[in-house]
């Protein structure tokens, strides 16, 4: 059974335009019926709660599952909270930063590379990259690895 994964980026919720390409990406999940729906990165606009809430549901509502990994817009914008509870709205809205989705055909394993004290150029450290090969070399052979 081949597998299908729809990859979305920058949904920026909070943002005046986020609402915009809603009903074409309703309309192209539904054509697609992915196995898993990947959010990568700024789900919100300035990193605020109702902004990550609101984009969970907008991808709850989407009917597939999904897992979604922050991207620097998604910690919060002001100090102190993103030094000190840098990813404490986005686990109370998404749960984990690093997630993973393992089946028999496809094994996904988010990276977090926000770094809290640099707006952009994120990094990654040794030990998540560590867990992500791991965890892809133990997939099924069949299974398509991200």
């Amino acid at each position: 059974m081949p597998s299908r994964l729809l990859h979305l980026s920058d949904l920026h919720m909070g943002h005046e335009d986020a609402w915009e390409p809603l009903e074409a990406l309703k309309q192209l999940v539904a054509d697609l019926e992915p196995e898993v729906i990947v959010a990568t990165g700024d789900m919100a606009h300035r990193g605020r709660r109702r902004e990550l809430e609101t984009a969970a549901r907008l991808l709850s509502e989407l009917g597939f599952p999904f897992i979604a990994v922050p991207g620097n817009h998604d910690i919060p914008y002001a100090l102190p909270a993103r030094f000190t509870r840098p990813f404490a709205e986005w686990e109370a809205v998404f749960g984990d930063t690093e997630p993973v989705h393992a089946t028999e055909h496809l094994v996904i394993a988010g990276l977090n590379s926000v770094r809290p004290w640099r707006q952009q150029g994120g990094a990654l450290d040794r030990e998540p990259l560590d867990r992500a090969t791991q965890l892809m070399l133990q997939a099924p052979q069949q299974a398509l690895s991200v």
